[in-house]
């Protein structure tokens, strides 16, 4: 139900999943012994401090810790509404601050090699290499996301006006 309920606000299938795996994790640490998940009932402030406590002694990356209590929070909002918890610990947790780091992207000369590459075998008049160069030349010069890049098709181009619509993260 909290899949359903996350997929019916438009979060993307990735963060559904995410969101789900996260909320299982959290049952697991809760009741380890038990091979039935833990009854959400057993969710308090502390018992979500102390997990994420366990992931950050854990060295997890603080990226997967905000990740996890944005699950949390969403996770303990829908209990809460939905009557299985009497209140919603998880407004009160407070997400790291993930470290701002821009990503790696070639060099001139790897990116040329890369374009080089897709360009020979596009020559052959393969299909697929063919693709595979319009695939390369896209991420290369719009700077797309592969996701978004797997979300084109056919009604994602005008043609006349030699444009093409792109849906990022949050349908934007």
């Amino acid at each position: 139900e909290f899949a359903a309920d996350l997929t019916s606000r438009g979060r993307s299938e990735a963060t559904v999943r995410s969101y789900v795996s996260d909320v299982r994790h959290l049952f697991t640490y809760l009741d380890p012994d038990d091979a039935a998940p833990a009854p959400a009932v057993l969710i308090d402030l502390a018992a979500l401090r102390a997990w994420l406590g366990e992931q950050v002694a854990g060295r997890a990356a603080r990226s997967t810790i905000a990740r996890r209590v944005a699950s949390a929070r969403a996770f303990t909002a829908w209990a809460h509404q939905r009557g299985v918890l009497d209140g919603d610990p998880g407004q009160r947790l407070e997400a790291p601050r993930p470290h701002r780091r821009l990503p790696r992207v070639l060099d001139e000369a790897q990116a040329s090699e890369v374009i080089r590459s897709a360009e020979l075998g596009a020559e052959e008049s393969d299909p697929a290499a063919l693709r595979d160069q319009v695939i390369v030349e896209l991420l290369y010069s719009t700077g797309i996301r592969v996701s978004e890049l797997c979300g084109l098709d056919l009604r994602s181009i005008d043609s006349e006006r030699r444009v093409m619509r792109v849906l990022g993260k949050g349908n934007k």
